[in-house]
């Protein structure tokens, strides 16, 4: 389908697409959204609609179908226009399901930003896990950051040179008294939410995440069936025990430093020997670029 051009198209204003979507006010509407097991997961996407002076019915009609996917699923709410970029940027809230419904929803979502030619993109992937009374975080915060360090690919880049903080206190601290926005949100009162994914997944890779989160995430209370369901995903003993030996390094005059080898496709711990720093600088210099 291309889009149409001429003097008869339809001018669209932010209230316009406000209504299409049935946004909600972010900060005047509150939906409570459940979760019915442990093994449900909450999707958040941010979408960014391009606000040029002349749209199509073209642009009305893939709004209509997104509002359609998310009905009686979760809603949407408005934020804030971007005038740099000439983009008016909304929240889908999709309600906790389980995850094989989260992912075909993904998918709907995601062929109707392909088929937009550009005029609708996701911004921002967030997932949300319940919080378990049942949890036991120091353990449980470890093994996410395994997980984190095991499954780089999947994250924005910015997660690869943050400094991982390995107990949960201390974590949290951080959390609390700097304002940064760190990939494992654990301040939401009832949810851990997973941030800095890359907005590029396919929804086979999105699940296989998913998963592997839920995984790490409840694996203490996962039974017998349910572990075999998981097991492919669970591959994080390496990277945890690497960083129990790098935290209790601190204290140690030896000072080491956590690297991926590509020759050895693995997490190493290697001295941080002069050659070494030079190496990992024209690699970081690299990826600034």
């Amino acid at each position: 389908m291309t889009i149409e051009k001429g003097d008869n198209v339809k001018k669209l204003n932010a209230t316009m697409i406000d209504e299409q979507l049935e946004a909600k006010n972010c900060k005047q509407y509150y939906r409570d959204q459940t979760y019915p097991s442990i093994m449900c997961v909450k999707l958040e996407l941010e979408l960014a609609v391009q606000n040029s002076k002349i749209h199509t019915d073209f642009l009305l009609v893939l709004l209509d179908k997104i509002k359609e996917i998310v009905r009686d699923r979760g809603y949407v709410t408005t934020r804030l226009f971007e005038q740099k970029r000439r983009s008016l940027f909304y929240q889908l809230k999709l309600d906790p399901c389980e995850v094989s419904e989260m992912t075909s929803l993904f998918a709907q979502v995601k062929q109707v930003t392909s088929f937009s030619q550009g005029m609708i993109t996701i911004h921002k992937i967030n997932l949300s896990f319940a919080k378990n009374k049942a949890l036991d975080y120091e353990k449980t915060h470890k093994r996410l950051l395994a997980f984190l360090l095991e499954q780089q690919a999947y994250f924005l880049h910015d997660i690869k040179s943050m400094d991982f903080v390995w107990q949960y206190r201390d974590y949290l601290n951080q959390q609390l008294n700097v304002q940064i926005e760190t990939p494992l949100n654990y301040l939401k009162r009832t949810e851990i939410e997973i941030r800095h994914i890359i907005v590029d997944l396919t929804p086979a890779e999105l699940e296989h995440l998913a998963l592997g989160l839920l995984y790490e995430l409840y694996y203490p209370t996962l039974s017998w069936s349910e572990k075999r369901r998981f097991r492919s995903f669970g591959h994080t003993k390496k990277s945890y025990r690497l960083l129990e030996q790098l935290d209790q390094l601190k204290e140690s005059e030896q000072t080491k430093v956590l690297v991926y080898s590509f020759q050895r496709r693995s997490l190493v711990l290697l001295n941080l020997t002069e050659e070494l720093k030079e190496q990992l600088q024209q690699e970081l210099s690299k990826n600034l670029k």
